[in-house]
C-alpha cells in the first residue's frame, strides 16, 4: 500500500545488496517545501523547481521556507488572506414549486453561469441543452424537517451581505489552539514540531467557521451524509459538540482531523449564503479548501488514533478532483489499513462487554460499505475480499442505532428507525455486492479469465436471483415512507439511493451474463435467448436508475446526493445518447442532474468529458444501429443490435465500462482475444 504520508510516494525497488565500494552515497537535498517536510518524503524541489513532483500531483501550493527567519514569515503567511479564485456561481429567485420539472425542458432557464464544456466534446445530443433546464438555487432551504432543539441552532447563518476573506474569522491563538471551540480535541497537537504547526497554520487547519455557520455545517452533515454512512456515532457527537465548556474532558472530545472532514463532506449541502459568508465564492471552491485543511491534519499525522484516522480518511474518499483521479482510492485503502491497525475487523472475536466493540463494528461496515459502493459506480477493484473477512458475520443491525434513534437531533425517533433499517438493508446489499463485483470487473472482462462458462453462467444466475430477491424486500420495507412521514423527501431521498445501487449492480450483471454467453465456446450458440433475457433485464436497470433519478429530480432533492452519483448517472445517461429511439425527456433528465452536478462537484466536467468522446468514437465507428435502420426492424434498438452485430454490442459495453473507470478510450489491447479487431 502506498506510504501514508503522500498518496504519491512508493516505495523504493529492493536492489541486490552492495558492498561499500560499489555502494551509491546518496546527497541529502539542500531544500524541501514545507509539505513535503511535514509528509517526511523525499522532494525534488533543487531539479524540479517549483511546485515539486507531490506538490504538483497532489495541485497543492508549493511553500518554500528559508532558514533564516523562518517563523515570521511562517507568521506572515499564516495570517494573510488565502483568497479564492473567480469561479462562477449559481443564483436563482425561484421557489422551491418552481423547480418542478415538466415533461420538456424549459429552453428558456438556464441552468446557471457554468463553465462550457471543452470544445474537443462534441456529442450534439450531450452539448445540445446541456445548460437548459430548470434554474436550480442552490440557497434553497432544506426541505427536511429540522427539529434541532437548541437556542443557536435556530439563529441562522449571519446576516451579514458582505463575504469576509478567508480564512474564517480567527479561532485561534498562539498559547491557546481552538480555545474557543472545547469540544475539539487537540492533545495530538502538543506533541508535533514546530515546523508542523506552522505548516498547519498556514494551510488553515486550525480554523473553524463562527459558531451558527458551523452548526449549519453539522445538521447537514447528520442529515444527508450520516444516514449511508454512519461512520460516528451521532448520539455521542451530540453530547460533546453541546457539552457546556466545563464538562468536556480529554477523552470526550471530537478530533479536530475528523471535525475538519466531516465539514468538508457536509460543504455541498450547506447554504450557498452562508459558504458566501465564511468566504467562500462556490460550493466547489468550499470543498477545495476544506479538503486542504483536513488533509494537512493527516499528512502531518495529526488525528490522534487509528480509529479517527480512518473515520476521517473514509468521509475524504469524497474527494474527487477529476473524473480520473484515483486519489479516493487512496484515501479508501488509508482507511482500511487503519481500521485493521485498530483490529475493527477483528471485533467480531471481541468480547459483548468490550466498550469498543460497537464502534468498530460500525467502522469496519462503513469500510465495506464504501468499498462496494465505489467498486460498483467506478468499475475499480474491492480491497476487502472474501479472504479478508468472513462476511458470514451479521452486519450492522437495528441495535447498533438504538442510542442514535433516542438522541437525534435532526431526524425524530419514527424516521431515525426507518434510517436505521436502511442502514442495515445496505449492508445487506454489500454482502451480495461482495460476490458480484469480483466477476463483473472491468479487468476480470478484459483479461477473459478461463471459467467453465456454464458453471460461470449458474453461479451469475443465482447472484441475479439475490439481487431481486434484496430489491423487492426493500421495497416491501420502504414503499409508504410518505404516507407515514409526509412529504419531507428525506426517505424518498435514501431509498432512490440504495435502488440505484441495487439497479446498477443489476446492470453490470446483465452485461456480464451477454458478455459470457459470446465468450464461452460451450454455450455460445446455445445461450442466443438468455442473451436477449439478459439484454431486456439491463434495459428495466436502466430504466430503473432513470426513474430514480427523475423522482429525485420532481422533488428537488438531486442537490443532496453526493458526488458518488456523478458516475452512477453517467452510466445510464450513455445508453440514453447512443439509443436512437430514446426519450427525449430521459435526456433532459440527465442533462439537468449533470448541470447541478457541475456546480457541485469537481469530477463532473471531466465526466461528462469523457462520454462525449465515447458517443463520439462509438458513432464515429459505426458500431450502433442508425435511425434508418431501426424503421425496418423493431422498437428496441438494444435488443436489434444484440442480434444484427452482437461483438459491436459486447464492444459498447466494455468501452462504456473501461472509460468510466479509467477516464480514457480502451485501445485494442484493452479489449479480450475474442472481441478485438484484426
Amino acid at each position: 500500500m502506498a506510504d501514508q504520508g503522500s498518496p504519491h510516494a512508493q516505495a523504493p525497488p529492493s536492489e541486490p545488496a552492495q558492498t561499500p565500494a560499489t555502494r551509491t552515497i546518496r546527497k541529502r537535498a539542500r531544500r524541501a517545501c514545507i509539505a513535503c517536510r511535514a509528509r517526511k518524503v523525499r522532494c525534488d524541489l533543487d531539479r524540479q523547481g517549483t511546485p515539486c513532483t507531490n506538490c504538483k500531483l497532489d495541485a497543492a501550493e508549493c511553500v518554500v521556507k528559508p532558514r533564516a527567519r523562518k517563523w515570521i514569515r511562517a507568521q506572515k503567511q499564516a495570517a494573510a488572506p488565502l483568497l479564492p479564485s473567480p469561479e462562477p456561481v449559481v443564483t436563482s429567485a425561484q421557489t422551491p414549486t418552481d423547480l418542478l420539472w415538466s415533461s420538456e425542458p424549459n429552453i428558456n432557464d438556464t441552468c446557471g453561469e457554468v463553465d462550457e464544456v471543452p470544445a474537443y466534446v462534441t456529442c450534439q445530443d450531450l452539448l445540445g441543452g446541456l445548460n437548459e433546464g430548470p434554474n436550480l438555487d442552490l440557497q434553497a432551504p432544506c426541505p427536511f424537517p429540522t427539529i434541532v432543539h437548541e437556542a443557536d441552532f435556530n439563529s441562522g447563518p449571519p446576516a451579514s451581505s458582505s463575504a469576509p476573506s478567508r480564512p474564517f474569522p480567527a479561532t485561534i491563538g498562539d498559547a491557546s489552539i481552538l480555545s474557543g471551540h472545547p469540544f475539539i480535541e487537540v492533545d495530538c497537537l502538543w506533541s508535533l514540531p514546530a515546523a508542523d504547526l506552522a505548516f498547519l497554520k498556514l494551510r488553515g487547519s486550525f480554523q473553524l467557521p463562527p459558531r451558527p455557520a458551523l452548526d449549519e455545517f453539522v445538521e447537514q452533515y447528520f442529515l444527508h451524509v450520516h444516514p449511508t454512512l454512519p461512520v460516528v456515532n451521532e448520539s455521542d457527537f451530540w453530547d460533546k459538540y453541546l457539552a457546556p465548556d466545563d464538562l468536556s474532558p480529554v477523552g470526550r472530545r471530537i478530533p479536530l482531523f475528523v471535525f475538519q472532514a466531516m465539514l468538508f463532506i457536509a460543504c455541498p449541502f450547506v447554504a450557498l449564503s452562508t459558504l458566501r459568508t465564511l468566504g467562500f465564492l462556490s460550493v466547489r471552491d468550499g470543498r477545495s479548501e476544506l479538503y486542504s485543511r483536513a488533509k494537512a491534519l493527516f499528512d502531518t499525522e495529526c488525528y490522534g488514533s487509528h480509529v479517527a484516522g480512518a473515520q476521517g480518511a473514509l468521509m475524504l474518499t469524497y474527494h474527487v478532483p477529476t473524473s480520473n483521479d484515483k486519489i479516493n482510492t487512496y484515501w479508501l485503502i488509508t482507511a482500511i489499513h487503519l481500521a485493521q491497525t485498530a483490529r475493527a475487523d477483528e471485533y467480531d472475536m471481541m468480547d459483548d462487554g468490550c466498550e469498543d466493540k460497537g464502534m468498530l463494528k460500525r467502522l469496519w461496515w462503513c469500510c465495506i460499505l464504501r468499498d462496494r459502493i465505489m467498486a460498483l459506480g467506478l468499475r475499480r477493484r474491492l480491497h476487502i475480499r472474501s479472504t479478508d473477512f468472513d462476511f458470514t458475520q451479521p452486519g450492522l443491525d437495528e441495535g447498533d442505532f438504538d442510542s442514535e434513534i433516542r438522541g437525534s437531533k435532526v431526524y425524530d425517533p419514527a424516521r431515525k428507525q426507518v434510517l436505521a433499517q436502511l442502514a442495515v438493508s445496505l449492508c445487506d446489499l454489500a454482502v451480495i455486492l461482495s460476490g458480484i463485483l469480483p466477476i463483473v470487473s472491468p479487468a476480470r472482462r478484459r483479461a477473459a479469465k478461463a471459467i467453465d462458462g456454464l458453471v460461470n453462467q449458474e453461479m451469475l444466475e443465482t447472484y441475479a436471483t439475490r439481487l431481486d430477491l434484496w430489491y423487492w424486500t426493500a421495497v416491501g420495507k420502504f414503499q409508504t415512507p410518505e404516507h407515514i412521514f409526509g412529504m419531507d423527501g428525506s426517505i424518498t431521498l435514501f431509498t432512490n439511493m440504495i435502488y440505484i445501487y441495487y439497479h446498477t449492480a443489476k446492470a453490470s450483471l446483465c452485461s456480464h451474463i451477454i458478455f459470457t454467453s459470446f465468450t464461452a465456446p460451450s454455450i455460445r450458440d446455445s445461450q442466443a435467448d438468455d442473451r436477449l433475457q439478459a439484454q431486456a433485464e439491463l434495459g428495466k436497470s436502466l430504466r430503473g436508475i432513470t426513474d430514480g433519478l427523475t423522482e429525485l429530480a420532481q422533488l428537488g432533492l438531486v442537490r443532496y446526493l453526493p458526488n458518488t452519483f456523478v458516475a452512477f448517472s453517467a452510466f445510464a445517461f450513455v445508453w440514453h445518447i447512443l439509443d436512437a429511439q430514446g426519450a427525449r425527456r430521459d435526456l433532459g433528465i440527465y442533462k439537468d442532474v449533470m448541470c447541478l452536478f457541475r456546480n457541485l462537484y469537481e469530477s463532473t466536467d471531466g465526466m461528462l468529458s469523457c462520454i462525449g468522446r465515447l458517443v463520439d468514437h462509438i458513432r464515429g465507428g459505426g458500431l450502433v444501429i442508425t435511425e434508418r435502420q431501426t424503421k425496418t426492424l423493431g422498437r428496441d434498438t438494444w435488443a436489434d443490435l444484440l442480434v444484427m452485430k452482437p461483438r459491436s454490442y459486447l464492444r459498447i459495453v466494455l468501452m462504456v465500462d473501461f472509460s468510466l473507470s479509467m477516464g480514457r478510450m480502451p485501445v485494442e489491447a484493452d479489449f479480450p482475444e475474442q472481441l478485438r479487431v484484426a
